[in-house]
């Protein structure tokens, strides 16, 4: 099985990182949009935002946004020395730097160590491929799988409509999305 996923990341990873820089904002910019206007984003107090990274959908407008709206907004911190994801709430006019894997992380962040969500809020999972019953490819170490078991929000994988695959390949510990929203439509 880990083969199978090792191959299909691959795959998808090279799809994504092909789009040129230009077509991967504009669609980051749709993607966003369409989640701003579900009344599930509307009636979140807590948004958990993954900070963009590579090739990735963009998720800063996303992020200004809730500010706008009164929203608290958390993101992830990862630590290859420990497998738990870690979470740290943070403001508008946050600093960042660069921590494990070359991942944004805030500068002095203020690790919320029992972080929990209810089922109004909102979760943005960053993903490598997706296939239309909602289950995600992600990089490999399981950070996610971990965190989202663990919790009671909206689950939402934002992606490009290349990295689609007709079957991700899942375990007993893989964790299916609520929806996934690429620029084209919004899979639920």
């Amino acid at each position: 099985m880990s083969n199978l996923k090792s191959t299909l990341r691959k795959t998808l990873l090279s799809l994504r990182d092909a789009l040129p820089v230009d077509v991967r904002s504009a669609q980051s910019q749709r993607i966003a949009e369409s989640l701003l206007a579900l009344p599930e984003f509307v009636a979140a107090s807590i948004i958990h935002s993954y900070l963009s990274f590579g090739s990735e959908v963009d998720t800063e407008f996303i992020r200004i946004v809730a500010f706008r709206q009164g929203k608290q907004v958390s993101v992830p911190i990862t630590d290859k020395s420990n497998p738990t994801l870690l979470h740290s709430f943070i403001e508008d006019t946050e600093e960042f730097t660069f921590g494990d894997w070359n991942i944004l992380v805030p500068k002095e962040p203020i690790i919320e160590s029992n972080f929990r969500t209810s089922e109004h809020d909102i979760i943005l999972v960053p993903l490598v491929g997706f296939d239309r019953n909602k289950h995600r490819l992600g990089y490999g170490k399981g950070y996610y799988d971990r965190f989202l078991s663990k919790q009671d929000a909206i689950k939402i994988g934002l992606a490009f409509s290349c990295q689609e695959t007709e079957l991700i390949p899942t375990e007993p510990h893989d964790q299916a999305l609520t929806m996934i929203i690429t620029e084209r439509e919004i899979i639920r």
